[in-house]
């Protein structure tokens, strides 16, 4: 376990890294306002996550839980088709309604017809997006970390540098996107050769039947990332459709670096899922291990992070942000200590085949959640989001670890 985890550290720790200059860049070389968006643009392509089904999930816990070639052929050939053709449905809804997009998010008008380009562009990504994610699925399956970490260096460093170069041809908004266009295609180049190296060609097709197992599967995953990633990147979009545009980036940057920290349990959850998958008896000792470990890193990181965040703003995007996001950043950390361990909960219930649980989980935890946000982000902005979405991370803790110490 530790061994993969570090291979996955390393595979996200060096774009990670990367990619803290490159936001800086980004920061300081567009306005307060496009840079905000900028980060609902790659929020919007996170959530466009969902519409692989569920699939990617399945796909990696089909091919870690048997050996057989022409079997990894008709899943990932499967896999591959189904989610392509899913995804050019989501970009086009998305492209043909890039301009109630623009209207949602409160936008200054004379930002309205870059922010709309903009969005159309990301549309996009999304196919090149999914089929790269579902192709990496093969390595992940395999537990060939060390592999696909290798390519994920790569792929990520360019996903982090290709919208700086873009923005420092010309600046605006709209070239950053296209940079990152760029790389996704590149990307999704990568990720099929990963599976082309491996099973030869010839390996794209489509069988129903293997069709029905993935989404059967991955239906309850869908649902989960549906509404998960709802929960997670909602509440920029209501800052931003209360607050105004321009506001917005003062919650992303902080919700940003959490989000490279969560490379770390990112890591551990990418390691344990198909361990967990095929070694279920053993999955306690596993789990109990993993939060030791997981534990005693998180508070390496985050004590210091918490302590000089103001200091570490300031320096990163500069003393605006500072001012700003200070104690965002602290109410965030408190809350990623608990969504980092829940990661291992989560992962474990999943991975023996109780997919509809965690489901079931965040559809009960969606409404509330949301009343929680209106009403504190209407009272404190964009402080009251990140205490409404700390307080609903700690809460999702407590009850999947609940039910997976239920499960044998």
């Amino acid at each position: 376990m530790y061994k993969n985890t570090l291979f996955n550290i390393i595979g996200m720790l060096i774009p990670g890294l990367i990619s803290i200059p490159a936001m800086a860049y980004l920061a300081r070389g567009l306005n307060v306002e496009l840079f905000g968006i900028l980060m609902l643009s790659f929020s919007i392509l996170g959530y466009s996550g969902l519409f692989d089904a569920g699939i990617t999930r399945a796909v990696i816990r089909k091919i870690a839980t048997q050996d057989e070639l022409d079997f990894d052929k008709k899943i990932m050939g499967t896999a591959l088709v189904s989610v392509f053709f899913i995804s050019i449905i989501a970009a086009f809804g998305i492209y043909v309604g890039s301009s109630s997009i623009t209207s949602l998010l409160n936008v200054s008008s004379n930002e309205v017809v870059e922010v709309t380009s903009s969005i159309k562009c990301l549309s996009i990504i999304i196919p090149f997006f999914l089929v790269g994610t579902v192709a990496f699925a093969y390595l992940e399956g395999k537990q060939k970390f060390l592999e696909l970490n290798k390519y994920k260096i790569f792929t990520g460093t360019i996903i982090s540098l290709f919208p700086v170069v873009a923005v420092f041809i010309h600046n605006s908004l709209f070239s950053a996107i296209v940079g990152l266009l760029i790389a996704r295609v590149l990307v999704s180049i990568v990720a099929f050769y990963s599976c082309y190296k491996y099973l030869g060609k010839s390996f794209l097709c489509f069988k129903w039947h293997i069709f029905y197992e993935l989404i059967t599967f991955g239906g309850w995953i869908t649902l989960s990332n549906i509404i998960s990633p709802l929960m997670v990147y909602a509440d920029r979009f209501i800052l931003s459709n209360i607050m105004g545009a321009e506001k917005v980036a003062f919650f992303a940057a902080p919700t940003d670096l959490i989000q490279k920290i969560s490379i770390i349990p990112g890591a551990l959850a990418k390691t344990i899922f198909p361990y967990f998958s095929k070694n279920s008896d053993d999955s306690k000792k596993m789990a109990r291990q993993a939060y030791i470990s997981l534990s005693i890193v998180l508070f390496a990181i985050l004590v210091p992070l918490f302590v000089f965040s103001k200091e570490i703003l300031s320096f990163w995007l500069g003393s605006e942000y500072g001012i700003n996001s200070t104690v965002v950043l602290k109410v965030l950390i408190v809350g990623f200590f608990f969504n980092a361990l829940a990661q291992i909960p989560f992962s474990r219930i999943q991975a023996l085949g109780n997919s509809k649980l965690t489901a079931y989980i965040h559809m009960a935890e969606i409404i509330p959640f949301f009343i929680i946000l209106f009403v504190l982000v209407h009272s404190f902005g964009f402080v009251g989001a990140a205490i409404a979405w700390s307080a609903r991370v700690i809460l999702d803790f407590i009850v999947l670890e609940y039910f997976s110490r239920k499960m044998h």
